[in-house]
């Protein structure tokens, strides 16, 4: 019984090692993902500053960064990481300005263009426009409902 007992205290005594190495590992990644790493620089953009060159705002005015975020996740960029992140074509960091651990997507300029460039040999491909079927308190027959673009089963209404 003794043997099993100490057994039992020498197991524990590595679990408590095993954690003590895990919580010091990752406070070693949280220094690795240290925002000092990325820079900010003036050529980068935002997805509501690559909108405005482009003229897509949504219904509500806005330039439409919803739909630039869905063009560049067609080009295979990694915008919906949640913490530090750095490649060639985006850098990703904490906006200071928003609570609740918002992040965000800057554009380098070689992505910037690489999303202009598939926007323009694309645009008719993925061009949608719903007209009014009937007379309605909304709208007349015929007249235009709804415009905009969809990617990926999802459309992304413009004014």
């Amino acid at each position: 019984m003794r043997l099993a007992i100490d057994q039992i205290e020498t197991n524990e005594k590595e679990i408590q090692k095993v954690k003590l190495l895990s919580e010091k590992n990752l406070e070693e990644i949280k220094k690795i993902q240290s925002p000092i790493d990325i820079i900010i620089k003036k050529d980068y953009c935002l997805a509501s500053d690559i909108a405005e060159q482009l003229k897509l705002y949504s219904e509500s005015g806005l330039p439409h960064s919803n739909l630039i975020g869905a063009i560049a996740r067609q080009l295979g960029y990694k915008t919906s990481y949640k913490h530090y992140y750095e490649d060639k074509y985006i850098a990703i960091v904490p906006d200071e300005s928003k609570e609740n651990n918002y992040w965000q997507v800057y554009y380098k300029s070689f992505a910037v263009e690489q999303i202009m460039n598939w926007f323009k040999e694309n645009k008719e491909k993925i061009e949608y426009t719903v007209i009014y079927q009937r007379n309605t308190k909304k709208g007349i027959k015929g007249e235009v409902k709804e415009k905009g673009f969809k990617i990926d089963e999802v459309c992304y209404k413009i004014i």
